[in-house]
């Protein structure tokens, strides 16, 4: 097997044929190589997300949208209580009185992922 690297001798990828100009053979067993497979094979912390009441709320673009539209609700529209779905499959029940702890914690979860 060889591992495909960029200009920065990083591992892109593995291919079984040498067919890159840049192809270097890695020994499967050094520490860079499962360095590598551990990077790519673990799961996006954004879809893994945070314990929120004993719910997993993954905080993913498409959960941020959601949380958005509550906000409105709650914030704007007067909202009592509702339902988040999940891009994770979970429901989570919020009510107008949880939401502003729910907001909190989601958002501060979310804002981790970019800052430096």
């Amino acid at each position: 097997m060889y591992a495909i690297r960029d200009n920065e001798n990083k591992v892109k990828g593995v291919s079984r044929w040498p067919s890159h100009p840049d192809d270097v053979e890695i020994d499967l067993s050094s520490d860079e190589w499962l360095m590598y497979v551990a990077e790519r094979d673990a799961p996006d912390p954004k879809a893994v997300g945070f314990d929120y009441n004993g719910t997993m709320v993954p905080v993913t673009n498409e959960d941020a949208v959601g949380a958005l539209q509550m906000e409105a609700g709650f914030e704007r529209m007067g909202l009592q209580g509702t339902v988040f779905k999940l891009s994770n499959g979970e429901k989570l029940p919020l009510t107008a009185e949880d939401w502003p702890a729910f907001k909190q914690a989601f958002f501060t979860v979310r804002a981790s992922f970019f800052a430096e």
